[in-house]
């Protein structure tokens, strides 16, 4: 079971029932039972996500996993095999759920697929499947790295596609990289110009051609 009990932080919840509810009636029961808890609802393959900012009432995570665990069992469900997690969107709920935490340092370049289609109603392609090899092969492990790389070398080396959803979901890691590498571009060159024992000339700083006469 997840150790979280916040509420405030997170406004989707999601289970991840695997192929496990194969009883319509039982499946039907338990959505109802859901219900009372929100009528916001999405279904995935597999998974249901609950809009808990829509809640009816304000829950603990761990008072509500309890409560759905007891009425699975009632209903002759293995609640023990199902996975939980939570997020501010529906598609970082699923990740969550799916990989146990949400540091990008931490999760693998695979689960871009899953902020991408949190459904899970279609099937990761052949050339996606490729292009992951390939970024991996260039030392980009994590979605970390991949939020990291500059606009141009991800969408050469992930695709246009893979290059919008990182631009949606992490657009604020690269801008705060691309802060720290102007930071660290200018400390450079501060220290180039403190340490150089040669004095400042205004011609360093002006174009050749401008200081030429006639």
């Amino acid at each position: 079971m997840i150790q979280l009990n916040t509420f405030n932080k997170h406004k989707w919840w999601c289970i991840h029932f695997g192929q496990e509810i194969s009883d319509p009636v039982a499946s039907k029961r338990l959505h109802l039972f859901l219900k009372r808890y929100t009528n916001h609802r999405v279904i995935g393959k597999h998974k249901i996500f609950l809009d808990m900012s829509e809640s009816r009432g304000r829950h603990a995570f761990l008072l509500f996993q309890k409560k759905v665990t007891e009425v699975a069992e009632h209903l002759n469900l293995s609640p023990e095999t199902w996975q939980w997690g939570m997020g501010k969107t529906l598609a970082e709920s699923w990740v969550h759920t799916r990989w146990r935490t949400l540091s990008l340092d931490q999760l693998p370049i695979e689960a871009i697929h899953d902020y991408a289609n949190p459904l899970e109603f279609e099937r990761v392609s052949v050339g996606q499947v490729r292009r992951m090899k390939g970024l991996k092969a260039h030392g980009i492990a994590s979605l970390q790295d991949l939020a990291e790389l500059p606009d141009e070398e991800l969408e050469s080396q992930a695709g246009a596609s893979i290059a919008e959803i990182v631009s949606s979901h992490f657009g604020h890691i690269k801008e705060r990289s691309e802060e720290r590498r102007d930071v660290c571009l200018e400390r450079m060159t501060s220290e180039s110009f403190m340490q150089n024992s040669r004095s400042f000339q205004l011609e360093d700083w002006i174009p050749e051609e401008y200081l030429q006469v006639g």
